[in-house]
């Protein structure tokens, strides 16, 4: 039984951790390239940092090499589980692991909540950093909005900043502001929650991972 049960976790340590390194590896690049765009869409529209902060790009490339970096050491634990350097991997593994879950379940939490105040921005509420989020928000569309639809000039139309606006949007949003604004604020909120969707199923993932570790520390 036990060897059967050390048998099936080691299994599931190779798979998962293989699968986790090329999430990993996907969640870099794609983070890398979304800091490159979000960097011209700052310099553009200086409004978009209190919407979609930087330090939340920096946060997922650190997710990804951190993901990485488990994931290695998940495989060389399970690769050598029964002698001591395997044994001190697992044990290293659980931890971070441990560590990794606590803080994916906290950050899923608050980005659902963003994602759910970034829909209804413009209802008002007690709470003053509600309201002051929302306000973020409105002037953020409405920045955009005016530079990118308003302004008919050359140089707004070869714009960067609204080049990459209308990556997310189509031009035929420009037809009013309310328009606008609800089409812009909906993409922000459905990658929002598409990446709390992706980082759950990564968490699950990760548990199953986490009681296999477990078992083979046994």
């Amino acid at each position: 039984m036990a060897s059967c049960c050390k048998s099936k976790s080691t299994c599931i340590m190779f798979t998962v951790n293989l699968l986790l390194m090329l999430v990993g590896l996907l969640i870099t690049i794609v983070a890398g390239i979304t800091h490159a765009h979000q960097s011209h869409l700052l310099e553009n529209f200086p409004e978009a940092a209190n919407i979609v902060p930087i330090a939340g790009t920096n946060v997922a490339l650190g997710g990804g090499v951190i993901l990485l970096v488990v994931s290695i050491i998940g495989l060389c634990g399970a690769a050598n589980y029964e002698g001591c350097c395997g044994k001190l991997f697992l044990i290293l593994y659980i931890f971070i692991l441990l560590a990794v879950l606590i803080v994916e379940v906290v950050a899923v939490g608050i980005l659902f909540a963003l994602a759910n105040r970034l829909g209804d921005f413009r209802s008002s509420s007690t709470n003053k950093y509600v309201n002051q989020f929302n306000g973020q928000v409105a002037n953020f569309t409405e920045q955009v909005y005016d530079k990118c639809c308003m302004d008919s000039t050359a140089d707004a139309q070869s714009d960067e900043g609204c080049k990459l606006i209308f990556e997310l949007v189509s031009k035929s949003s420009c037809s009013s502001k309310d328009t606008f604004q609800n089409d812009l604020v909906a993409v922000f909120t459905h990658r929002m929650r598409v990446v709390g969707g992706v980082s759950i199923a990564v968490a699950i993932i990760q548990l199953f991972t986490f009681c296999a570790s477990c078992c083979l520390l046994c």
